[in-house]
Formats: structure tokens, sequence, C-alpha cells
């Protein structure tokens, strides 16, 4: 299980300037990535970085950017196609230039621990952050960090706001650790009907129980989209690899 926290962080002039060139980058990997997904839907992770390790050589703003910032947003395009081919129309959206203003800075990596009130992200160097709820080292949520947003929750009209007036918020995505289950002697025996019902069989070794949930109702309210899944399947390239997945 995962879970973020979040807290205000102070920035200086030039991790500023920095950011909104990061928000940009991403945004315009993003779109790039979209676009091919858009022409080919068969393009994996690593083809996209394969083919913008190219383009990151020839284009200049791009070489300015952090290249794990660039990555992420090449992850979000093709988590985002796979979503869509499994759930919706297929149809991705790009990431508009009006948006940029709310647009959150998203990393794959981990922040790095320095102390109880300050991190260091990658192209940032160390920022301070405010403590908006009680933590420790080292028992606290930067050890199990995951990755991290940059967020600017300026109220009001963020294009009528001064860079020095902004206020950024990051949030750090961490190991959220599964509590540990008690044994309690039970086994229980699961019999996944898709068009008949559902039967559970518990036992503790002397007492049998049989619990019945009714799945055949939920299959034909669903059967006309998962056909139509189907038949998208069959006509797609059964070699690929997103239609393995």
């Amino acid at each position: 299980m995962y879970r973020a926290v979040g807290f205000r962080i102070d920035l200086t002039h030039s991790q500023r300037r920095h950011i909104s060139r990061i928000r940009e980058c991403q945004r315009f990997v993003y779109n790039r990535a979209v676009e091919r997904l858009l022409q080919d839907p068969t393009l994996t992770r690593y083809d996209l970085q394969k083919e913008f390790t190219d383009l990151r050589r020839n284009t200049p703003h791009l070489r300015d950017v952090e290249r794990t910032y660039q990555d992420t947003a090449i992850h979000q395009a093709r988590t985002a196609a796979g979503l869509s081919n499994k759930c919706g129309n297929g149809n991705l959206k790009f990431r508009t230039k009006r948006n940029d203003g709310g647009l959150a800075v998203v990393c794959d990596i981990p922040p790095k621990y320095v102390n109880n009130e300050h991190a260091s992200v990658p192209g940032l160097g160390v920022v301070r952050m405010y403590e908006e709820q009680p933590y420790q080292y080292p028992n606290n949520w930067l050890n199990r960090a995951r990755s991290f947003q940059l967020v600017d929750v300026t109220p009001g009209s963020w294009t009528h706001v001064k860079p020095a007036d902004r206020i950024y918020r990051l949030y750090v995505v961490y190991d959220l650790p599964d509590a540990a289950r008690a044994v309690t002697g039970v086994a229980a025996g699961l019999d996944r009907g898709i068009t008949n019902p559902t039967v559970v069989c518990k036992t503790d070794g002397e007492t049998v129980q049989f619990v019945c949930y009714d799945t055949a109702t939920a299959f034909r309210t669903n059967q006309s989209r998962n056909d139509t899944a189907r038949r998208t399947i069959k006509r797609r390239n059964e070699h690929s690899r997103s239609t393995k997945k």
C-alpha cells in the first residue's frame, strides 16, 4: 500500500526557475510520447526511451533538464496508454500549455534524506520543508519513499503571481507496510465462477461453512463490454507485447 505526505517547501529563485523548465520539459516529452503511442500502440517504455535518447542529444533545452524527470514523463504516457486500452477507448489526451501552471512535476525516484528539515531532490539540490505533521528519523516516511511530486499550490490566478510569491508543496509517496495477519487456523477454498455464482468453503478442521456470492449478475451486466474488448484484441497483432499484456 502507498501513501503520500505533503510539506510546504522553501525554494530559492534559481530553484523556482528550474522547476518551470522541468515542468515544460515533462509536458513536451509526455506529449511526444502520446503522439508516438497514437501512431503505434505497441511501443514499449524501452522503445520510447530509445527514441527519446536521439532526440535529447539534438535538442539543447532537453539536455538542460535531468533525464530522470523526462523518463518519468515517458513512463506516465505508457501507463496512461495501458489504462486507456484496458479500461477506456484507447484515446490519449495531450498535456496543454494552458494547464501548465497547475501541472505537478513528478519524479519516479525518492528524495534523499538530509535531516528532519531538509531533503535533496534531483536538479534542485537541498530544499527546506516546513513541518506540518510529526515525524522522526529513522522511522519516518522518507526511509520508505518511492517517488515524489512538486505541486504549485499558489492560490488565485497563477498567471498574475510573481515567481517569488509562488507556493510549492512536496508530496512524497512512500510504502505503507502491511499489518501482520493473525493466524486463525481457518482454511478457505474458493471456486470462482463467471457465469455461475462463486462458492467459498471455510473449515477449521471440525466445522465446514459454505458461502455463496452472486457473480452471474455482474457478468451479465458487463458482458457487452467484455465482448467488445475480446473483438478488439482479436483484431490486433497477437505477437505484440501490449496485446499479450
